[in-house]
């Protein structure tokens, strides 16, 4: 009769109090073994103290650590698999039988053990503070992963912009340095073009006038200025082939102040420095044709033991490179191409090469080129070397042939006629 009552108590007790699943199965094993220790042994059964609330030392700021939540969480777990193992083991125990004896059970303590239960499994404040505090370090430590992803992307975007930037920059500063380079070119032909002027100017003030040029005197006035200034022309490019170069435009000032009666020089600076021209031009004068005889020497000492050269009675050397087909008759009309060089092989002009035919009668030929043809027929080509003394002599023609140069000929008949 007893028992019955406190079966049915049981759950009624149990009942009284707002326990969810997990809370209440803990509580009524704890309960369920220690009615069966009171019923089974005679001995007491130790039953574990109330757990008293984890007391945390306040010094106006609470210390929360990680561990110390992990901690408690593990005791609580390991008490509740302690549980789970006495309920396994009171299921398992063999029934004992005992004469019913009746018993009156104290379950004034029952309501104190459920609560107990019930905070044993719950966290205290402190606990869920500390849990509380650790998701929001997780999710902080998330935001801060995600911002700093953020700054990433815009650190790589920016540093993308900075390279464009830099290149854009490079192309700007190549086209301020073509710039700049067509900036200065453009001032050096305005320079120049401005110096021109100026010295067309100059000049306007030495022109004739254009009635003056009408008559006859003033044509003739300019004839001989004009015939003044090729002698001038000629003797500066004749110097220039001696090494001496003369500025032409101080030259001029010089003709027209002396024309003007007015020097910018005193009379005895102008007597010693043209002395001093003078010599300088004799010497290099000299200098000049030593140099060039010499040269043409060994050229034609050279020539003359070549196979084939003979020296004719005018005191040239020849020799005879194709003598051609058909006799060439004393009236014919012979046409020539003449190649004229000096011996060190500058070219002063080439007939052929300007398409060009020297053609008239074989009498009207001067002397040695009579005697050369004289040795050939018609299309025979020959070479002459020439002495100075049977060209262009101590005066030569400047400023392409020097002074007592000696001259290299080919040629050949192109072409005989008969009248």
């Amino acid at each position: 009769m007893t028992r019955c009552k406190l079966t049915l108590l049981i759950p009624l007790l149990l009942a009284s109090g707002p326990l969810s699943a997990e809370d209440g199965v803990p509580a009524l094993l704890q309960f369920a073994e220690q009615y069966s220790n009171q019923r089974l042994a005679p001995s007491p059964v130790a039953v574990e103290k109330e757990r008293r609330p984890l007391k945390i030392k306040k010094d106006n700021v609470i210390k929360v650590t990680p561990s110390a939540v992990k901690t408690q969480i593990e005791r609580q777990q390991q008490k509740i698999r302690e549980l789970e193992r006495a309920l396994s083991a009171l299921r398992d125990a063999p029934s004992v039988v005992q004469p019913p004896v009746e018993k009156t059970v104290d379950l004034s303590g029952l309501p104190k053990l459920i609560g107990g239960l019930r905070q044993a499994i719950s966290l205290s404040p402190d606990e869920r503070r500390m849990a509380e505090l650790i998701r929001q370090a997780g999710e902080e430590t998330a935001r801060e992963k995600q911002s700093a992803a953020m700054s990433l992307a815009q650190v790589r975007a920016l540093k993308a912009r900075l390279n464009d930037l830099q290149s854009q920059q490079h192309i700007l500063l190549k086209q301020v340095s073509k710039a700049e380079t067509a900036q200065v070119k453009q001032e050096r032909i305005q320079q120049r073009l401005r110096q021109d002027a100026d010295a067309l100017r100059e000049r306007a003030k030495l022109l004739a006038a254009p009635q003056t040029l009408k008559t006859v005197s003033g044509q003739q006035s300019y004839a001989a200025g004009g015939a003044l200034g090729r002698d001038i022309l000629k003797m500066l490019d004749e110097r220039k082939g001696w090494g001496i170069d003369t500025d032409r435009q101080t030259l001029l000032a010089g003709v027209v102040d002396a024309f003007a009666g007015q020097y910018q020089l005193t009379t005895d600076v102008l007597a010693k420095a043209l002395a001093d021209s003078e010599a300088r031009v004799n010497a290099a004068r000299q200098q000049t044709m030593q140099n060039q005889s010499e040269r043409d020497n060994a050229y034609i000492e050279a020539f003359s033991r070549s196979n084939g050269v003979k020296q004719s009675p005018e005191g040239f050397w020849f020799r005879v490179d194709y003598i051609g087909v058909g006799d060439i008759a004393a009236n014919a009309q012979v046409d020539v191409v003449v190649k004229e060089m000096l011996t060190d092989g500058q070219v002063i002009q080439d007939m052929d090469l300007n398409n060009k035919v020297l053609s008239q009668p074989l009498k009207n030929y001067p002397s040695l080129f009579r005697s050369a043809i004289s040795h050939l027929k018609n299309h025979g080509v020959m070479t002459l070397v020439v002495p100075p003394e049977l060209a262009y002599g101590e005066t030569g023609f400047p400023p392409k042939i020097p002074p007592n140069a000696a001259m290299v000929y080919e040629l050949r008949v192109t072409d005989v006629k008969i009248p």
